[in-house]
């Protein structure tokens, strides 16, 4: 709905390649489906890069001029991991049955020093439990 205006200039399906920002004019070179033979480009005054950071780690985007040092260090600091959620859910849930802020989406668990990582968040399925 809110994307309607722009989604005629929606590239779906495309590798990103290489970025060439400036002040006035910014170029994206891609291939459509992932296809090396079908490389195009897109001007742009401004670009929005929403990679995700394994893509930015790997370099696999080359940026022209190179990213400030600032932003390749925090790149290159950011660290990725596993995170484990859980659902808790039941089909004959009653008002009386939660035990948790009905109003809080997630729950988050904060665990004890040397056991950090293991079930953090879990997802609170009160509103999509036929309750608002």
């Amino acid at each position: 709905k809110f994307a309607a205006p722009v989604m005629s200039k929606v590239q779906l399906r495309s590798k990103v390649t290489r970025i060439e920002y400036g002040a006035d004019l910014s170029k994206v070179f891609f291939t459509l489906g992932g296809k090396d033979n079908d490389r195009r480009v897109i001007l742009a005054k401004h670009v929005l890069v929403t990679l995700p950071l394994g893509v930015l780690k790997q370099g696999t985007v080359h940026f022209s001029p190179n990213l400030p040092l600032e932003k390749s260090a925090a790149i290159e600091s950011l660290g990725m991991g596993l995170m484990n959620k859980c659902v808790l859910y039941w089909e004959d849930m009653q008002e009386s049955d939660i035990f948790w802020p009905k109003e809080k989406h997630w729950i988050n668990k904060i665990s004890p020093r040397g056991k950090q990582g293991q079930w953090p968040y879990f997802y609170n399925p009160y509103s999509i439990n036929g309750h608002t």
